[in-house]
């Protein structure tokens, strides 16, 4: 991190990156931020940061519990479960496309371009 972010920023983004399983895009960091009122310091902080998509951890949906897929924040309970049964009724998912046959309203494909990045099928 760049010089002068307080331990209070760095332990904040710590958290948050820890929650998701890693940032993959700035305006994750911006909303970890949002309680900053000084918005030049939290773009100078964004301008610091390297965001490495390749570091992220995945969720593999195979093999995950609902309690594992609820984890992530952006997966609630509703659709971890209707991920779940269906991986339980149906088999593997041979990629994250196949979320697309899940049958749960609030399973769109803006959800999955959503945590495309955090999970994976293998």
């Amino acid at each position: 991190m760049a010089a002068g972010f307080s331990s209070g920023v760095a332990k904040c983004l710590k958290r948050e990156r820890d929650k998701f399983g890693g940032f993959v895009n700035e305006g994750q960091v911006r909303e970890a931020l949002k309680w900053m009122s000084n918005k030049e310091q939290v773009e100078d902080i964004v301008s610091h940061l390297r965001i490495d998509v390749g570091k992220v951890r995945k969720i593999n949906v195979n093999t995950a519990s609902i309690d594992r897929l609820r984890s992530h924040p952006y997966i609630n309970f509703n659709q971890a479960k209707a991920i779940f049964e269906y991986r339980r009724t149906y088999g593997r998912l041979t990629s994250i496309d196949d979320l697309r046959k899940v049958e749960d309203a609030s399973i769109t494909p803006d959800f999955i371009e959503r945590v495309r990045p955090y999970l994976e099928a293998r």
